[in-house]
């Protein structure tokens, strides 16, 4: 869980606020952003992708995601809690 916005994921653990060691996963891979009330994950130009509900995202799109959401960083299946 975030502890503050922007939130990067990466496998670079130094430089990232939730660390997958991983190595499918890119140093820099994804960002979550908080806009106001919503949510948003962009892909940071990785190798292998991210997915909103099996939908691949473009490099540097953002992409809202909703309570329930099933996201995948490369090919590792995350779901998407708000509380």
């Amino acid at each position: 869980e975030p502890d503050s916005y922007p939130c990067t994921i990466g496998s670079l653990e130094e430089s990232s606020d939730i660390y997958i060691a991983s190595p499918i996963i890119s140093k820099m891979h994804a960002c979550i952003i908080k806009d106001e009330d919503k949510f948003y994950i962009e892909d940071m130009n990785s190798t292998n992708g991210t997915s909103v509900n099996g939908r691949r995202i473009a490099t540097n799109q953002r992409c809202v995601i909703k309570n329930g959401d099933d996201i995948y960083i490369a090919a590792l299946p995350y779901k998407v809690e708000i509380t």
